[in-house]
């Protein structure tokens, strides 16, 4: 492709003309997720991370006693929750777990991805 085509141009000066607006409402979906995401890392036991700043996504390490990519495909499968496993980046053990999500659908993914994790104990 050459050029991006007509509509994303129009989308991109949209978004350009109200960013204060957009800016706004990313910021506090975020920051507001990034919160809820912390709380969940304290309490889960089997996860860790250098935790992010102002981010949609993260590279949390998961201890799950299988390879990461395997666990990935099966909470994908069992549970319906999507994380890219760490060996995309060449780094086992980690995923990229992305929580700029309404907020229910964060909290229900962390959920699944809590019980799924603890299949293992």
């Amino acid at each position: 492709m050459i050029c991006g085509g007509v509509f994303n141009d129009q989308l991109a000066t949209y978004v350009l003309r109200h960013r204060d607006q957009v800016l706004a409402r990313n910021r506090k979906l975020v920051l507001g997720n990034l919160a809820i995401y912390k709380d969940w890392i304290e309490h889960e036991d089997r996860a860790s991370v250098v935790m992010p700043q102002a981010v949609s996504t993260s590279f949390p390490k998961l201890d799950v006693p299988i390879d990461i990519h395997t666990f990935c495909e099966n909470l994908l499968h069992d549970e319906g929750v999507l994380l890219v496993p760490g060996d995309a980046f060449d780094t086992p053990g980690h995923v990229r777990l992305g929580y700029c999500a309404p907020e229910a659908t964060l909290k229900e993914g962390l959920k699944r991805l809590s019980r799924y994790l603890h299949r293992h104990d």
